[in-house]
């Protein structure tokens, strides 16, 4: 199961990136690129922080909550417990994000 779960969450870090990556350089920064016109958009923006660029500079602070974060999703999700498919997909995106 353990395994499983670290396959997935590869994989969904492997996602992650590679769609960084084409919109990295295929995008303007800044741009509205509508996917569904007027529905649905992209926009390029770089974010240096967590999410909405909280603690913007200080990257050893957010590595540090990073492997706290980890290490409590183990212990909470994961340790000794049999996870269903679905839960063992949510575990794995949430590792991987």
């Amino acid at each position: 199961m353990k395994k499983k779960m670290c396959f997935l969450s590869i994989i969904f870090i492997v996602i992650d990136q590679v769609i960084k990556y084409i919109v990295s350089n295929n995008m303007k920064l800044g741009v509205d690129n509508y996917l569904i016109d007027k529905v649905l958009y992209l926009t390029h923006v770089h974010n240096e922080g967590a999410a909405f660029s909280m603690f913007s500079g200080n990257l050893i602070f957010l590595i540090l909550i990073t492997i706290i974060s980890l290490v409590a999703i183990f212990f909470i999700f994961i340790k000794d417990k049999k996870l269903s498919k679905l839960e063992l997909i949510l575990v794995s995106m949430l590792v991987g994000g």
